[in-house]
């Protein structure tokens, strides 16, 4: 890939080498060798990729390798498809409730976007108990639900048990998982 991708990604300054190692994987900065790979992501951007390059009237840059705007876009729309995909299972997974039964209103969808969008901000020192209560005050879901929901997303190893490390992901980068 390296042969046919540009040496940089313009629109950030990345290196491509970088792009590949730590935008597929739930690496966020720490050891790659660790790190957990996304193939459905890879194969979404490639396919992608792949479309975008059939459709461009100029598909490569003046040094012929594939245009580095096709790359970002590619990307953009594999990941936001990749993020969307992973909700919908969520829903499915999850059985999130509120403390406050007047909101269960909400369809499952919703309550897993406003679920994952409570990652946001959290500290990497979370540990399941102080999450749960996080949760609680920021969205209004119950602790139970809220814990089971955390044992489901890690039973299925979004979240993995590697203590120091950030883990998962793409939709819940930097929460380190200590379950005590």
């Amino acid at each position: 890939m390296l042969r046919i991708f540009p040496t940089r990604l313009r629109r950030n300054n990345l290196s491509t080498a970088t792009f590949l190692r730590l935008y597929f994987s739930d690496a966020g900065g720490d050891d790659t060798n660790k790190a957990t790979f996304y193939p459905r992501l890879y194969l979404s951007f490639l396919q992608k990729l792949d479309s975008l390059a059939a459709e461009s009237p100029t598909p490569l840059d003046p040094d012929g390798r594939i245009n580095s705007t096709l790359l970002n876009r590619a990307y953009d729309e594999a990941s936001r498809e990749f993020i969307n995909e992973t909700k919908q299972e969520l829903s499915h997974l999850l059985s999130l409730e509120y403390e406050d039964k007047k909101e269960q209103a909400n369809s499952d969808q919703d309550m897993v976007t406003k679920f994952i969008n409570a990652f946001a901000g959290l500290s990497t020192h979370s540990n399941m108990k102080r999450l749960s209560k996080n949760y609680k005050q920021r969205q209004n879901f119950s602790e139970k639900s809220v814990r089971e929901s955390l044992l489901r997303m890690k039973a299925i190893r979004m979240f993995e048990n590697r203590p120091g490390y950030a883990v998962g992901g793409e939709l819940a980068s930097y929460i380190r998982w200590d379950s005590s």
